[in-house]
């Protein structure tokens, strides 16, 4: 069987097509893990209050916890997503966790407990947005 040029370039980009399809480029993966860079940057503050609140640095634990909350959670616009896709609930109960962790940071092992939970939220719900392609800069009417 003879192929000419023209048939041979149509094959190619009809198997090329089937294999983009199946086979997306990590450009798109990168777009949508948005929110889970977010919530790594807050960790990494988390783990800095945890060693703060270990040295007995309570005021500069809760200062760090309060920095992840208005420096990273509320600037990157995650509380209002969160609101506006997950619902006021959610973010009451994300709120609160940020506010125990605050008021735990005389006592280590109890910020622990508090910033593990928080973590697991915080990670759930960047999943969730991140898999819903939830975009950061979602128009917001307040």
């Amino acid at each position: 069987m003879k192929l000419d040029c023209s048939s041979l370039l149509s094959w190619l980009a009809v198997r090329f097509a089937a294999i983009m399809l199946l086979f997306p480029l990590p450009v798109a993966a990168a777009e949508t893990a948005h929110w889970g860079q977010v919530v790594e940057r807050i960790s990494k503050a988390f783990d800095d209050a945890e060693a703060q609140a270990a040295a007995g640095q309570a005021d500069t634990a809760r200062e760090t916890v309060e920095g992840a909350y208005f420096d990273i959670f509320e600037l990157s616009r995650m509380e209002v997503i969160e609101r506006l896709h997950l619902g006021m609930t959610r973010v009451t109960e994300v709120e609160d966790l940020f506010h125990k962790a605050e008021d735990a940071s005389n006592d280590p092992k109890a910020m622990h407990k508090v910033l593990a939970d928080l973590r697991k939220a915080l990670k759930a719900d960047a999943r969730k947005l991140d898999r819903d392609h939830v975009k950061p800069d979602r128009e917001v009417s307040q």
